[in-house]
């Protein structure tokens, strides 16, 4: 996407989302099971992040923790979808194989 940035960082990843910056989506890495958090591109996020690896940032701190928890959550359920759609495939694969080696009916 042209207009997103991207952080493997949970961590700013949480922040940012603190910050009110648009989350889209975590992507996950195709070997793996790194996550990339995709943002929608704002102004404000080198600001941000500047804070942040600075150690300038300040958050309420019950609202990141369960921020960090729903970021997680959600990189769990893409790597159960990615997971799912994985076996599907491999699921139709073993069935076009049996069909294969069954002998034809009436034989």
């Amino acid at each position: 996407m042209e207009n997103s940035r991207r952080t493997p960082n949970l961590y700013l990843a949480a922040y940012l989302v603190c910050e009110g910056i648009t989350l889209l989506y975590p992507e996950l890495k195709k070997h793996g099971d790194k996550a990339v958090f995709i943002f929608e591109d704002s102004p404000a996020i080198p600001i941000l992040e500047a804070r942040f690896y600075e150690g300038e940032a300040r958050v309420e701190p019950r609202g990141y923790s369960f921020i960090i928890k729903d970021l997680k959550a959600q990189v769990e359920t893409a790597r159960e979808k990615r997971d799912r759609k994985s076996s599907d495939k491999n699921q139709g694969y073993s069935d076009i194989t049996q069909q294969i080696s069954q002998p034809p009916l009436g034989s």
